[in-house]
């Protein structure tokens, strides 16, 4: 019901279906063939599509690093009745338990998927990394692949956590494992150098048993492994869109631009309530946001400093004309490694080809120009409802985990304020209300620029540790309230938080 709100739908057309069913893996021998190279693929447990994977090869210079991604372009042509669909659709919606692909699953997660031991089509871009993370030379290529192993994030960790029993079982890939964790740490140091923003997120990960019953819910794990494939796949989005830019070709662009000048502000004066300080004079630059992280790191308001922040950047979206990446501190930058769930990719991708192939002429960049500037507003917002229905999913099945849980005692933290009330989180990601009606007691008004709820005796901060109750759980509407306990450690009061820190 709440997929079909946004224009999601679980059924493709019958005839999209069928011709789906008719695309199969057809050997092509005039591909580099690279099936004798090592290539993992690391993904979560639950995956089902692999559209990426991986070889590390240590060189005397530094590294090699081949990012092969599944050529799902070959099999789905401009214009046809599949990528029609696909530009309908925009993306994969996920959500506990499944998903709503924005290819059929004949290719999602058969033609297209880079399953192990199987050979797949593949566009790979190979990089030559020195040993300060730079790319000193990069090729794009038509590959066949074959990956040797199918990894999870949890496996890899544990690997190169020192794990007897996993290092033993896949004892052959463990030294490109370690090399993939030096090349990562290479380059997570260099773009922290140079400004790259690591904001804190708590994203939900959702356990349902084969019934569809909700059995924890906790933050998802930001691990080695994590830093690895998120690492490999920037570097190789960032060498694609460099490429694109140097030849003047068409393409969809992922921008993010400088954050306004009122939310500097709001941001500013957040900071500098809680005793932060950060030299903005000059105006804002990546490596201002990313120093200040950096610079409180492990402290207890380290996450709501990240939440503040990230809500006074503009959103990232998708266009046509490149005008770099805030964020992440690069003047290019765009989607290339998930064609199987992404069509900005697959966009990109036909463009990519096109210059391999010497085919990317006047006729086609007129074409292909017109194509990304439409694609690019269309799957904008696309990504913009399926981020909507994911978190309206996800807060229904934390609705539904609450249900059971009237009346149980937390601890949590303010991650929100209004003139209404407090929004509480919890360790579990967890997020309910409690309004002024079970606050303690007093006369309250909201302080905006400093996000804190104040009274004549009490006063509520984002990042302020709280003890709630369960009060109520309305599956139906998603909404979970609390009600505020007072104890000894944390009685609110103001003249004991005046001049307090978060």
């Amino acid at each position: 019901s709440i997929l079909r709100s946004y224009d999601f739908m679980e059924k493709f057309p019958e005839n999209v279906l069928a011709a789906s069913e008719r695309i199969t893996y057809k050997p092509d021998s005039k591909r580099k063939d690279l099936r004798d190279i090592l290539t993992i693929t690391i993904d979560g447990e639950d995956a089902k599509d692999f559209d990426d994977a991986i070889s590390v090869e240590k060189t005397a210079k530094g590294y090699r690093l081949y990012v092969h991604i599944a050529d799902v372009a070959n099999y789905v042509k401009s214009g046809g009745l599949i990528d029609k669909e696909a530009h309908i659709r925009g993306t994969s919606v996920y959500f506990p338990g499944s998903v709503f692909p924005m290819l059929p699953e004949s290719i999602s997660n058969g033609a297209c998927s880079l399953r192990p031991g199987e050979d797949k089509l593949a566009v790979s871009v190979i990089m030559e990394c020195d040993k300060g993370g730079n790319v000193t030379e990069s090729r794009f290529i038509e590959s066949t692949i074959r990956s040797d192993y199918r990894m999870t994030y949890t496996d890899v960790t544990a690997i190169l956590k020192g794990d007897k029993d996993l290092t033993e079982k896949y004892k052959r890939i463990l030294p490109m494992l370690k090399d993939a964790e030096r090349l990562a740490e290479i380059l997570s140091r260099k773009r922290n150098n140079e400004g790259a923003i690591n904001f804190v997120s708590r994203e939900a990960h959702i356990t349902l048993n084969e019934k569809g019953e909700v059995l924890d819910i906790r933050p998802y794990a930001d691990d080695i492994s994590n830093n690895i494939i998120e690492q490999f796949m920037v570097l190789a989005n960032e060498t694609v869109a460099e490429y694109i830019s140097s030849k003047n070709l068409p393409g969809i662009f992922r921008v993010h631009e400088a954050p306004s000048e009122t939310k500097l502000e709001g941001f500013v004066e957040f900071i500098r309530g809680i005793g932060l300080n950060a030299d903005f004079s000059k105006g804002a630059t990546p490596k201002i946001f990313s120093d200040l992280l950096i610079q409180i790191k492990g402290e207890p308001y380290e996450s709501i400093v990240s939440k503040i922040m990230l809500r006074s950047m503009m959103k990232a979206k998708y266009t046509a004309k490149n005008s770099g990446h805030f964020g992440l501190s690069l003047d290019n930058y765009c989607h290339f490694t998930s064609p199987i769930r992404r069509y900005p990719d697959l966009m990109v991708h036909r463009v990519l080809k096109a210059a391999i192939n010497n085919k990317a002429d006047e006729k086609f960049i007129t074409k292909y120009k017109a194509l990304c500037e439409e694609a690019s507003v269309k799957s904008t917002e696309r990504e913009i409802a399926a981020d909507k229905a994911e978190r309206d999913i996800d807060d229904y099945y934390k609705a539904v985990y609450m249900y059971s849980k009237v009346g149980e005692r937390y601890n949590g933290a303010v991650s929100g304020v209004l003139g209404s009330g407090i929004f509480v989180e919890l360790p579990s990601t967890v997020e309910g209300f409690v309004s002024t009606n079970d606050l303690p007691a007093d006369s309250y008004s909201l302080d905006e620029k400093n996000y804190r709820l104040k009274g004549n005796k009490y006063s509520f901060a984002m990042g302020d540790s709280v003890t709630v109750e369960i009060k109520s759980v309305i599956i139906e509407t998603r909404s979970i309230d609390m009600s505020l306990i007072v104890n000894r450690e944390n009685n609110y009061l103001r003249k004991k938080k005046k001049g307090a820190k978060i």
